[in-house]
């Protein structure tokens, strides 16, 4: 590996080798062009799943006779079926132990025409060009893979652990059924390339922007416009100072741009307007830039210009961008270097269009585009030239698509009364424009010799080459270290947490904590000061724990004496030494508004010296630690300030920090942004806050939220980046939601969402953000359901604190009992409270999965589906 971390490490690529493929290729453009023939004759339209699956059934064969073993997953559109996911997997001759990398290939086999086009425009050559529906984006592209791969095979060339073809059903709709298998098959990857089409001069693509679809409802309220409009309070009104706003934002950021597309108000135009919705898109070349741009539209839409309007912020989807990272500029590096062998001069491209890509370069995979080859639009004025390879309009660029992983907005909005019908009419963002008469452009490759032999040699060269780097090469980031977070009410005798805390910090007799306090009140607001057996203040907190610490093993645990009347002290050059001579740290609880406000700097929320001093020893490996409030503070965007769980679901959420505990609070600037994977809540099973977490997350457009229960806690390593991994800690559990795939209405009666992904992970659980996947703690066995008993009745599901009678752990106990009964396979649990009284209904499928310990009741599990509707 090259001393410059940077730089492309050197590889063994005599010229020989590089004429060796170049010779190959030009043997293999025949049969090339004859298997591309075959595709193309194949209709596979993203909602024609039979061809699709035909597609499939080539590829598969192709592969087998390659080498590969093949897996078929079956996908799913949310309104009906959708074409197989196909992944083929070839083990390569050097073992990833020995350092082989692991390469994955992403092509998709769907295409944006309709049923019939194959016959009516069938694929044929005219001596420079190839033409034909799909010839481009993307069967010419995950044809030139399979032959890249079959040349390397015949030529011995496999020096690699494992070869991955990842052929996907849907990519040209978003990839909406495949994006999950895609980010499990490709979690782990050392180096992913796409097969997408290349750029107009044969360069590579190093970076696309990410996307956001947001849908902004504003409220207003309805009266006669021409009796009593003052009554009213009009929401289109509100919407256009909105519209004026966000486009303003334009320009604020670099690489961020921001539409408001669609805009519906009213309904008469004798009623003053009561409701508006806005559908806004973002784009982004980096996760910050597009996560900072949500904020300020939330922003922007809590303070709405007209009296007695609100508006709602509901994020409908998010893909991540492609970044251009160091990584990624690496792996063009080595591309370049084939391509100079094979006498080719590429170079690194962006793009504002999303694809496959945009998933693999999100799970933090060095990623590279535009491997397939040039491609184009034929029937145009240009008909016969030698094309350019993706012009702004053509499907290759995909400037018209959505964001991956869902349909375009419209539908969305649509889907909420009712899936959107598939069929061969179904519209699709991602068709090219239409042809003049009216059909869609056709696509075309040039047949040139560099178009040609040379794509299917570089295609082979750029997976040999990254094969011949040893694949810790691929991950440069820095290890960082450990987070462990308590969800509130740990036991002083919690040995496992507390001696977890001290072995990250350097172990009995040489762990060195810093115990910060500063979310309890300070000295003089605690009329119990002067008494140490009951005083519950910053400085006696500090002690209690500084001296629990040392109970436990700590060579040293000192209270760092910052608090809300001591904020100056988070500045000082004596407690930054203080903190720089600790290897680990505990925030204890009280109130995470606290914490903001004695160790940021006001609006600019900016690090104080000590905060800055703690992040620069978390990136350098020491463990941070906390409890409840301690805990919460290591969240990101959008940090919960209060709220319980039945307003929430009643009455939404809101920025900022609030008297009544009752309402739904965040900070949208967040915490300490020490956690990358989710939102954070805490005392969840003994406090029933599920539901808050659950509108929390749907509200700011969150994925997912770690709930974590009392006593309990996760332990996150390399806290902060992309190689997150979690362990659970403790007496009780963590609750995991996932709304990648949730919907949510407002009507009438009320709020509700469906498909939310309930697992609870236990003691020793593992989960890894990146694939979003859990695996059961060592000990723990599958369980096989044998009790028909019926799942308790549960009518206050929540465990609401109006109810004297109510039960802890009420959510996960109805969740729990259901997996371990074989008589029902849905179950329903209501709020205590009521107008309006909320359901909860369970619901297993085929993807869910309980453990056990005993052999008779669910320890963890995972898959369970959440709905949460009025009733």
């Amino acid at each position: 590996m090259s001393a410059n971390a940077n730089q492309a490490p050197t590889t063994d690529r005599p010229r020989a080798s590089a004429a060796d493929l170049r010779a190959a290729a030009e043997a293999a453009m025949p049969s090339y062009l004859a298997d591309l023939a075959d595709l193309v004759a194949i209709d596979s339209g993203s909602y024609s799943p039979e061809g699709v699956n035909r597609v499939a059934d080539w590829v598969e064969r192709r592969l087998e006779r390659i080498g590969f073993t093949t897996e078929r997953i079956p996908a799913r559109l949310p309104g009906g079926p959708c074409g197989d996911v196909l992944v083929g997997r070839l083990a390569g001759t050097l073992p990833a132990a020995d350092g082989g990398a692991r390469i994955v290939l992403v092509g998709h086999m769907d295409t944006v025409f309709e049923e019939g086009t194959a016959a009516a425009r069938p694929f044929h050559t005219d001596g420079h060009l190839a033409h034909g529906p799909g010839v481009s984006d993307d069967k010419g592209g995950l044809l030139a893979g399979i032959t890249a791969a079959d040349l390397l095979v015949r030529q011995g060339r496999t020096a690699f652990a494992e070869l991955v073809v990842l052929a996907t059903p849907d990519e040209e709709i978003g990839s909406p059924a495949s994006r999950p298998i895609t980010e499990r098959v490709a979690a782990g990857a050392d180096y992913a390339l796409a097969l997408e089409c290349a750029r107009e001069n044969g360069d590579l693509v190093v970076e696309r922007k990410g996307v956001a679809d947001l849908l902004v409802t504003v409220t207003g309220r309805a009266a006669h416009a021409g009796i009593e409009p003052e009554r009213g309070a009009n929401a289109a009104l509100a919407a256009a100072h909105l519209v004026v706003d966000l486009q303003a934002l334009n320009d604020r950021w670099p690489g961020v741009t921001l539409n408001v597309g669609v805009v519906r108000a009213g309904t008469r135009t004798n009623i003053v307007c009561p409701q508006a919705e806005l559908q806004v898109e973002v784009r982004a070349t980096t996760t910050a830039g597009l996560h900072t741009a949500i904020t300020a539209i939330r922003q922007s839409a809590a303070r709405t210009a007209v009296e007695g309007t609100t508006a709602r912020v509901d994020q409908l989807d998010l893909c991540p961008p492609m970044e251009n990272t160091p990584a990624a500029q690496r792996l063009l590096a080595l591309a370049r270097g084939a391509a100079a062998d094979l006498g080719l001069d590429v170079n690194g491209a962006s793009t504002g269009g999303v694809g496959d890509a945009n998933l693999t370069s999100g799970l933090g995979i060095p990623t590279l585009d535009g491997l397939g080859p040039i491609g184009g639009a034929d029937h145009t004025p240009r008909s016969g030239s030698t094309p350019p390879a993706c012009p702004a309009a053509s499907p290759c660029s995909r400037s018209s698509s959505t964001a991956c992983a869902r349909p375009d907005p419209d539908h969305r909005v649509r889907a909420a009364g009712g899936p959107h019908a598939p069929g061969p009419s179904a519209p699709s963002l991602s068709a090219p424009p239409p042809h003049p008469d009216g059909r869609p452009r056709m696509h075309r490759i040039p047949l040139s010799p560099r178009a040609g032999r040379a794509a299917l040699a570089l295609t082979a060269a750029v997976i040999l080459t990254a094969a011949a780097v040893p694949a810790a090469w691929a991950h440069t980031e820095q290890d960082s270290g450990t987070l462990i977070l308590v969800g509130g009410g740990l036991k002083d005798n919690n040995s496992e947490i507390y001696g977890e805390i001290i072995t990250k910090a350097g172990g009995e007799g040489h762990a060195r904590i810093g115990v910060l306090t500063a979310a309890s009140v300070p000295e003089s607001q605690d009329p119990n000061a002067g008494d140490p057996a009951t005083c519950s203040n910053s400085a006696c907190n500090g002690a209690y724990y500084a001296d629990l610490f040392k109970q436990f093993g700590a060579a040293d645990a000192q209270w760092i004496p910052i608090d809300i009347e001591h904020v100056d002290a988070a500045d000082s050059d004596a407690v930054v030494a203080q903190v720089n001579s600790m290897t680990g740290f505990f925030f204890g609880g009280g109130d995470q508004y606290r914490y903001v406000t004695s160790l940021l700097h006001g609006a600019a929320h900016t690090d104080s010296k000590v905060l800055a001093a703690i992040r620069a020893k978390l990136a350098a490996g020491a463990v941070v630690s906390g409890s409840s409030a301690g805990a919460q503070i290591a969240s990101g965007p959008d940090m919960v300030t209060g709220g319980d769980s039945y307003q929430a679901l009643r009455d939404g959420s809101a920025p900022g920090y609030f008297d009544d505990a009752t309402k739904l609070g965040y900070l949208p600037d967040g915490g300490f942004d020490f956690l990358r994977a989710g939102l954070l809540d805490t005392h969840t099973g003994t406090t029933g806050r599920e539901g808050r977490a659950i509108r929390l997350a749907a509200d700011t457009g969150q994925d997912r939220v770690f709930a974590l229960d009392e006593d309990t806690a996760i332990e996150v390593e390399n806290a902060g980046t992309r190689r997150e991994s979690l362990r659970v800690l403790g007496s009780h559990g963590v609750s995991v939601l996932d709304l990648r795939n949730a919907r949510t209405r407002q009507r009438d009666a009320g709020w509700s969402i469906d498909n939310v992904r309930y697992s609870y992970l236990t003691d020793g659980d593992r989960y890894n953000p990146l694939t979003w996947h859990a695996e059961p703690a060592t000990g723990k066995t599958v369980l096989r359901a044998d009790s028909a008993t019926p799942v308790p009745s549960n009518n206050d599901v929540f465990y609401s604190v109006d109810n004297p009678e109510g039960t802890p752990y009420s959510f996960s106990g109805t969740a729990r009992a259901l997996t371990a009964t074989t008589a029902q396979r849905t179950a329903t649990a209501t709020t205590y409270e009521s107008a309006p009284t909320f359901q909860v209904t369970f619901t297993k499928t085929g993807a869910t999965r309980a453990w056990t310990t005993d052999g008779h009741t669910a320890a963890s599990l995972t898959e369970l589906t959440i709905a949460i509707a009025p009733h």
